[in-house]
């Protein structure tokens, strides 16, 4: 898998994710992600492909969640402070401290 397409984290995350079942190795390469997994009992091939198709959907999960964070913190952001400014929070401590 490349760094361009999901980044070190989403990686991370996955390997987590599966390391409850699997021993997993992870190192980049040239730009690859090169993740080995410890092959103790022999996997088939169409196991290696399963595994292999679950790892990738996982990564792309995790990436796709870190984008849409990323683009939607400033619209968290405001909303967050929107709803605190309708508390009136700052009315109330200012209040009590003053008083």
């Amino acid at each position: 898998m490349s760094e361009e397409v999901v980044c070190k984290t989403a990686i991370i995350k996955t390997i987590y994710w599966f390391s409850k079942d699997y021993l997993i190795d992870y190192r980049t390469e040239n730009g690859q992600h090169i993740i080995i997994v410890d092959s103790s009992d022999s996997f088939s091939e169409s196991f290696r492909f399963e595994f292999e198709k679950e790892f990738r959907s996982r990564a792309y999960d995790y990436e796709l969640r870190r984008i849409i964070d990323e683009e939607t913190k400033e619209v968290k952001t405001l909303l967050l402070a929107k709803t605190l400014s309708q508390l009136n929070i700052y009315d109330d401590l200012s209040s009590k401290i003053w008083d």
